[in-house]
């Protein structure tokens, strides 16, 4: 039973990030990114994180 609940989940999930990483710039210089993931017909709605990295003076 758990094993074909994990498969619904895994179905009913769209996934939306950045589509490729760029390594051409410095880790200070990358720009803020988001990413969340779209629950279809569930009650939570919005997960996320945040990476902040700054340079140390």
């Amino acid at each position: 039973m758990n094993y074909i609940l994990t498969i619904i989940v895994l179905i009913l999930i769209n996934t939306n990030s950045q589509n490729t990483l760029k390594f051409d710039k410095s880790n200070e210089e990358c720009e803020d990114k988001w990413f969340h993931i779209k629950w279809i017909k569930i009650v939570v709605m919005f997960l996320g994180s945040f990476i902040w990295i700054r340079k140390l003076v």
